[in-house]
């Protein structure tokens, strides 16, 4: 589909033939009757008589100028091809008039300007939850129909920064009327578009006539107009004007599935995250381009999947860009809670080759007892958030120990229980004190432990605060008194704060 260059009006066809009388009454009162700009007299399921032609005619003009779909791409490549055979009626609303400025596309099931309110004239057949379409209801002429395709996401996300970008409307790249290429994609993609109804500003030319491997979707050499790198102009591997053999052989929609827009998808490679210690897609070790000789997928599931830790908090500026990007290399960087890597050390599995640890971050690559992390927030003895506060510039993080990633661990592992540490050494605490009197943890700290000795609540534990908060269930005995139930207030502080 060619794209030409858009101009809207408003004119109602009426007053076009006052100001325009050069313009025969006949364009207007083959459809209409006599009486001006009402309901066009030829019923729905005519649409063909003045859009159906030997070639397309791509005009958004109210200037009389009948749009036209190509015939033979229409029953070859489109909505009317064999197998599909949709009446207009499905897309298109008769009882919008042409010229409408609030829906020039005359377009059913839309809702409000914008792609989340346009592209709904598409997911109410190819939505993933979508019931399908039937533009009668209850009358007899149309039956309701649904899409075996079923789509979420358009192309655009979150990586673009303006809703004219393309990619946000669905007709961005597919044209459902048909075109030369597969998958209903334009013979011209639109990169810049109106933000309003998807209205084609600025387009460009692609080829897309296989999909066997990724150079079907994306050229090394010119002419560069994969469909995977037409508008890009700063993506890792292919532009608009360049492309660097990534994964050639591999389909695209391998690793960016249309349904999560195109993003990079970590299933394809490994698990997301890894948990099963076998190399698989969908949980379990590296296994495209080949396993990395791993035989344990380590403490992912309880840091990524419990604790519903970021992957970059561990693999600093890597995964999941890697190893994909066929340097092999998986990143390892720690990055938690504004402490850097920096004194990190990091003791992996050996690798098979080509496969090799990148540090990152500060964080060293260490050859110590494998599965094992060594000084870095997560597991310290709690005194880290008071000691970087006293001293920034010189405590990048704790000095401690942690427990293996296959080794069983306990509120014991990592600090005390409680922890032990005096008063004011290095921050204010009465631990020792508490304890002395067989108070347990969750007398104070009952956002996170109810129960004193399991984590109830992980946004609470392990996030660079002290969450102090009395049990409204708990009585205390104090010598001298009668029992009362526990009762405080805590003004945070990073040196210990007061109750």
């Amino acid at each position: 589909m060619k794209k030409r260059t858009i101009a809207r009006s408003g004119i109602l066809a009426g007053l076009a033939m006052l100001i325009m009388p050069g313009i025969s009454s006949a364009g207007c009162f083959d459809c209409h009757d006599t009486t001006g700009c009402q309901t066009p007299a030829k019923p729905p399921g005519t649409c063909a008589d003045c859009h159906l032609g030997a070639a397309d005619i791509n005009d958004y003009a109210m200037n009389f100028i009948a749009a036209a779909i190509d015939a033979a791409e229409w029953t070859g490549s489109g909505h009317g091809r064999n197998g599909i055979s949709l009446a207009c009626d499905y897309c298109h609303d008769y009882n919008v008039r042409h010229g409408e400025s609030a829906n020039p596309f005359r377009l059913a099931n839309t809702t409000a300007p914008g792609a989340e309110g346009q592209n709904a004239n598409c997911l109410a057949c190819h939505g993933s939850d979508s019931a399908g379409f039937d533009p009668d209801g209850p009358a007899t002429t149309y039956g309701p129909v649904n899409a075996v395709v079923k789509i979420d996401a358009n192309h655009a996300g979150g990586r673009h920064n303006e809703f004219s970008d393309g990619g946000y409307f669905c007709w961005d790249c597919h044209d459902p009327h048909g075109d030369g290429n597969m998958a209903m994609v334009h013979d011209e993609v639109t990169s810049r578009s109106d933000g309003q109804f998807g209205l084609p500003a600025a387009t460009v030319p692609v080829s897309f006539i296989d999909n066997a491997t990724g150079s079907d979707y994306a050229r090394s050499t010119a002419p560069f107009d994969g469909i995977c790198q037409a508008c890009h102009t700063s993506t890792n591997h292919y532009t608009a004007v360049a492309g660097d053999g990534h994964n050639s052989a591999t389909r695209c929609l391998a690793c960016h599935e249309h349904n999560d827009g195109f993003k990079p998808n970590c299933n394809a490679c490994h698990g997301y995250p890894p948990v099963v210690d076998a190399p698989q897609g969908i949980d379990g070790l590296v296994v495209n381009p080949a396993p990395t000789g791993a035989l344990t997928s380590g403490a992912h599931q309880r840091h990524a999947v419990d604790y519903q830790i970021s992957c970059y908090a561990c693999h600093f500026n890597g995964m999941p860009d890697t190893p994909v990007v066929d340097d092999y290399r998986l990143q390892i960087g720690f990055d938690l809670f504004g402490f850097s890597g920096i004194g990190s050390i990091y003791n992996g599995q050996p690798l098979a080759s080509p496969y090799s640890y990148q540090g990152t971050n500060g964080t060293l690559i260490s050859a110590g007892p494998p599965t094992s992390c060594e000084n870095f927030y997560c597991h310290s003895d709690g005194t880290a958030v008071a000691t970087s506060f006293f001293d920034p510039s010189t405590f990048p993080g704790p000095h401690q120990s942690s427990p293996a990633w296959d080794g069983s661990t306990s509120c014991s592992s990592c600090h005390g229980y409680p922890p032990a540490y005096a008063a004011d050494t290095p921050k204010a605490n009465k631990h020792v004190l508490h304890a002395s009197y067989g108070y347990t943890c969750n007398l104070c700290h009952y956002q996170t432990t109810t129960d004193g000795a399991t984590i109830t609540d992980r946004s609470r534990h392990v996030n660079r605060q002290y969450d102090v908060a009395p049990d409204p269930t708990a009585t205390v005995f104090v010598v001298g008194q009668i029992p009362s139930n526990v009762n405080f207030t805590y003004t945070y502080d990073p040196g210990g704060g007061t109750c």
